[in-house]
């Protein structure tokens, strides 16, 4: 055999078939090799080789070649086996999730971590889920996204003492508690229980409200349309980032005396609202993506989270009231703890993609993953769904459309804003510790959360009423009733002292009442809704289109109610 009919790979061993390309006069040709590496001698024919079919190529397709001269040889010719799966595209892919294409289904260390590495084993059993890893961290992450809003409107106390009238005597010491100017009597027009609140005291939860819930709404939808223009990791990890660096601005200034510029103060603390807002809507639509790839059981993980992200900052709040900390001192003390609990969700979102579990799933393991984004298989319906399938998928969805907009529209209209001004019927006895300190913290914002849980938890459990008309109108009449909650809490003892309708409600039992109905029912339809909204039609493709709208339409329902919120506080007055 001559100079140019070697190979670089020396003989191929006994039974093994290898390609073979040569240079002739004409370009490269491909062969198949017998036991030897080198092209037999003994051919069958003009078509055969060793017993086995010629390959042929067109003789004026010349591929490129690289610099002959490497370290291995001077050969011309290159072989490779069958036993190895060489492919060119996976082989050149970068796995990274921080991609070119925008893609959703990448990790979150670059290819270097992951290349050459295949944890799986066999690619059609996934891996195991150890200790729940990945379940925990996707419930984190749910409380995560509500944390910021929660944690504001929970801490009353807090903005009542910062936005408390501090011309009167003893009101101006930021040392001075604001209960015990309450217990001591002292200081009565500043406090909630005296002769009148300030008016920034009565609506500043409705600002809270508005900054916090039209920024969220918006850039929850503008996610949808244009969301992945940007890397997934920059929105996940920048979003979180940012949340952290912007707490760090809220608990500076909760240790600033602010009494001779709250109107600064308050303008201040609503831009870091609208700015923590704006990062919880892009970390949480991030969130939910890659979530929607996983078993059902860890987005529904991820949405119990969200409700436990009411539930875990009341109890802070109520636990700091306890051990007597000053009313100057709760904000910072509950913003230090979401400051930790979002550096926390930082660290484990990272950890959790280095496990196989999550990259399996996820769709970072490597080409021999079973999942697959759909964006990247061309099922993504987000990329080329037109406005008639938008309508289309509305018409047959539409009752669900509607009850979610409705549900959020009502409760947001006087959650927190006009609940947070009920008072006791026992207000007026300065030795009710529970009517005094803990009324507002349990039964407005610890036992709206509660109930909410468990309206949640029942729609998971019951699934009634089920997608069918008959259900879906079921739960339209519900949302539509649950409009009557507007009025039948501004009937309550909600600023008993300044406003200019009548209270029709007097007693606490009527107020404990219709907020566990109002919790409980705000959990359970949100959930059918979410639920069975996609099951109305049939297409996969389309039951995306559902989910997604389902979930725009349910933040332009809480930035209506939250915009309702002002001129409902303002009747009381």
């Amino acid at each position: 055999m001559s100079e140019d009919m070697r190979t670089t790979g020396g003989p191929a061993p006994r039974g093994r078939v290898g390609w073979e390309t040569r240079r002739g006069d004409n370009g490269f040709v491909p062969v198949v090799q017998g036991q030897q590496g080198a092209s037999s001698s003994r051919q069958h024919g003009d078509d055969e080789v060793d017993g086995l079919p010629a390959l042929r190529v067109n003789p004026n397709a010349r591929t490129p070649r690289g610099n002959k001269d490497d370290n291995r040889s001077k050969s011309d010719s290159f072989i490779f086996t069958q036993e190895r799966d060489f492919d060119a595209d996976s082989e050149n892919q970068d796995p990274t999730w921080i991609s070119d294409d925008y893609s959703e289904s990448s990790p979150l260390f670059g290819s270097e971590f992951q290349r050459g590495q295949n944890t799986m084993g066999n690619p059609d059993k996934p891996p195991n889920d150890n200790f729940r890893f990945c379940w925990i961290v996707f419930y984190l992450l749910g409380m995560t996204t509500l944390l910021p809003w929660n944690f504001f409107i929970s801490v009353n106390d807090y903005w009542n003492y910062k936005f408390r009238n501090t011309t009167s005597g003893g009101g101006g010491n930021p040392n001075t508690s604001y209960h015990q100017l309450v217990l001591s009597g002292e200081g009565e027009e500043e406090s909630s229980g005296g002769s009148e609140s300030t008016d920034l005291q009565k609506q500043f939860t409705s600002y809270l409200a508005i900054a916090s819930n039209i920024p969220n709404a918006t850039f929850v939808i503008l996610n949808v349309f244009f969301g992945r223009s940007f890397k997934l990791n920059i929105r996940i990890i920048g979003a979180l980032s940012c949340m952290s660096t912007l707490f760090i601005g809220v608990i500076l200034m909760a240790r600033i005396d602010s009494d001779d510029w709250q109107e600064w103060f308050l303008f201040s603390t609503l831009t870091i609202v609208v700015l923590l807002n704006i990062c919880t809507a892009i970390f949480q639509g991030g969130i939910i993506g890659v979530a929607g790839k996983f078993p059902p059981n860890y987005i529904g993980g991820m949405m119990s989270g969200q409700a436990l992200g009411g539930i875990f900052p009341s109890l802070v709040n109520i636990l700091v009231i306890a051990i007597q900390v000053k009313e100057a001192d709760i904000g910072f003390y509950c913003f230090i703890v979401a400051f930790v609990f979002v550096l926390l969700s930082l660290g484990l979102y990272c950890a959790v993609q280095t496990t196989p579990f999550f990259r399996y799933y996820a769709g970072t393991g490597g080409s021999t993953n079973r999942v697959e984004d759909s964006s990247q298989a061309g099922g993504s319906p987000n990329n080329s769904v037109s406005l008639a399938t938008y309508g289309e998928v509305f018409k047959t969805s539409w009752r669900y459309q509607v009850s979610v907009f409705l549900n959020f529209a009502t409760t947001l209209s006087v959650f927190p804003s006009v609940i947070v001004l009920i008072q006791s019927q026992y207000s007026g006895d300065k030795d009710n510790t529970f009517a005094q300190t803990y009324f507002i913290p349990v039964t407005c914002f610890l036992l709206f959360n509660i109930g909410d849980y468990v309206g949640r938890t029942l729609a998971s459990l019951i699934k009634q009423p089920n997608s069918s008309v008959f259900g879906q109108y079921i739960i339209l009449a519900l949302s539509v009733a649950r409009i009557a909650f507007i009025p039948l809490f501004l009937y309550c003892n909600a600023a008993p002292d300044s406003r200019s309708i009548p209270v029709a409600f007097h007693q606490d039992a009527v107020y404990y009442t219709l907020m566990i109905v109002f919790s409980i029912s705000n959990g359970y339809i949100g959930n059918i809704c979410m639920m069975m909204g996609p099951k109305t039609v049939q297409n996969d493709s389309y039951q995306e289109i559902v989910a997604s709208m389902l979930v725009s339409i349910l933040v332009l329902g809480i930035g209506l109610g939250s915009a309702l919120s002002y001129p409902l506080v303002s009747i009381l007055s």
